[in-house]
């Protein structure tokens, strides 16, 4: 789903064996392997993406804007409730606002029962293991990361679970397993 509408309700989707590469000329990136971008309330529901290839490259344009790239969804607009959904594969992002599940979450926002195994290699900030930038209201239980983390730079917002935090975020039973976070040459 490339830019979702007012409501959307996804149940029991998924996609595997995906390969994406983003546009070097892009004014405005909003890119995930199920919904890149929705405006308004999202409801999704045992979705996952499996054996994902995403690479989100530096754009050219001056008035490029990374809104946000994700596993699963880009951009989520408005509130959005997603649970049992999962990611897996390899997320090369030069870009900010890049997360394993989720790029950016406003609104009031759950997310539950979520897993992500992506190996992640970012360049630039707001960057983790499940959702990189919050600016909502968010509560997050049992989730799990098992990737692994390379960053450009320690003192960018990179965490395993929550790269930046704008706002109000609970997070319940969320553990990580053996994640590898380094910074990288």
């Amino acid at each position: 789903v490339c830019n979702a509408g007012d409501y959307v309700s996804l149940k029991q989707c998924s996609a595997t064996d995906l390969t994406m590469r983003t546009s070097d000329q892009a004014a405005d990136l909003r890119v995930g392997g199920l919904v890149a971008h929705t405006s308004g309330i999202i409801k999704m529901e045992d979705c996952f993406v499996t054996d994902l290839d995403l690479q989100a490259v530096l754009s050219k344009n001056s008035s490029f804007n990374a809104v946000g790239v994700g596993g699963i969804v880009g951009y989520v607009g408005n509130s959005s409730s997603l649970s049992n959904f999962y990611s897996s594969g390899t997320l090369n992002s030069e870009v900010m606002n890049t997360g394993g599940l989720v790029g950016t979450i406003t609104g009031t926002s759950d997310l539950t029962n979520c897993y992500s195994a992506m190996n992640i290699s970012l360049g630039g900030s707001n960057g983790a293991g499940l959702l990189a930038k919050n600016t909502g209201t968010l509560t997050m239980n049992n989730c799990l990361y098992t990737g692994s983390l390379g960053v450009a730079s320690m003192s960018d917002t990179v965490h395993l679970f929550l790269g930046y935090n704008a706002s109000v975020a609970s997070l319940e039973d969320c553990y990580y397993y053996q994640p590898h976070l380094e910074e990288s040459s």
